[in-house]
């Protein structure tokens, strides 16, 4: 994904890998930009009074808007959604700084902006194992980039562990990465699985918790996929000492890709955007899938836990 300046002061262009998802940033940099995706530190607080617009080429983002279909506050920003128009965010010095590292209103005005394109923002990893490919859903905490790190450790290879872009073309669901990079949590389970990759090149700390790894310098990376299958991981406390997996009903699993996304996006009030989604949401549930509770073999046992769910899903 590249960000370059836009053609006039404080602008940006947003360039994907998938060549159909250019954005453009009106009232945000470049280096703005970059610190909100993950890609650099923030070169000033992100709560200061702002406006910001994102369109996709073709639009005119500094021209006034017209009467929003949906006005949503969020704790970093106001959001003021036109169906089928540019997106608003408004940024207040009452706003709060956002949560690590993408402020959430942003990322509502960017989602809306790609499900005009036909792609649906997934809080999701892609990886391929042993020629399989599978897009995994859950919320924070449930083991995606534990999963994506332990398939990893046994050769495998990542679009992304944490936010992606999906579109369907030709029949196929198609994934590309939205961060170039793991954000791992610190603690037991990365340093147990960290220890089967020795060459992994980790990076500075994003804060206290949490570390950069850089897969792609692995050779690991890659550019795009497409989904063969669908895993939905639900945390558990204590973790269970084997992973568990289920059949899951498609409607539970229906509102687990609404939980991944910005479900408000699929309101009737936005139809050139929901239309979209929710063509895509009916194909990825179609897809087959498992839902999977990861227990302590992961860590111990990667392979044999691996083997079990390529068994089950394909």
């Amino acid at each position: 994904m590249k960000i370059e300046p836009a053609a006039s002061p404080a602008s940006a262009r947003l360039i994907p890998s998938d060549a159909g998802s250019e954005l453009l940033f009106h009232g945000l940099a470049p280096d703005e930009l970059a610190a909100c995706l993950g890609q650099g530190r923030r070169p000033r607080p992100w709560n200061v009074p702002r406006q910001i617009q994102v369109g996709l080429p073709g639009d005119d983002i500094q021209n006034e808007p017209g009467t929003p279909s949906i006005e949503h506050e969020l704790e970093d920003g106001r959001v003021l959604i036109e169906s089928g128009a540019p997106a608003r965010v408004n940024v207040s010095d009452a706003h709060a700084a956002p949560e690590f590292p993408m402020p959430k209103s942003l990322m509502l005005g960017i989602s809306q902006q790609w499900a005009r394109r036909g792609r649906i923002s997934l809080h999701a990893a892609a990886i391929e194992l042993h020629r399989r490919r599978l897009l995994v859903i859950g919320e924070s905490g449930a083991g995606k980039s534990t999963l994506a790190l332990s398939a990893l450790a046994m050769g495998g290879r990542l679009v992304s562990d944490d936010w992606l872009l999906l579109r369907l073309e030709d029949q196929a669901l198609h994934c590309t990465p939205l961060r170039d990079r793991m954000l791992l949590r610190t603690g037991p389970a990365s340093a147990t699985l960290l220890e089967r990759i020795p060459e992994s090149p980790l990076l500075e700390p994003a804060h206290l918790e949490k570390q950069w790894m850089d897969y792609r310098a692995l050779g690991r990376g890659l550019p795009e996929i497409t989904c063969e299958a669908l895993l939905y991981l639900v945390p558990a406390q204590p973790r269970p000492t084997s992973t568990r997996l289920t059949s899951v009903p498609v409607a539970e699993m229906y509102a687990a890709l609404l939980n991944s996304t910005s479900a408000l996006l699929f309101s009737n009030r936005l139809r050139a955007e929901s239309e979209h989604l929710h063509q895509l949401a009916l194909n990825l549930v179609r897809l087959p899938n498992r839902k999977a509770t990861c227990g302590t073999d992961l860590l111990d046992e990667p392979k044999r836990v691996w083997e079990r769910v390529i068994d089950e899903l394909f």
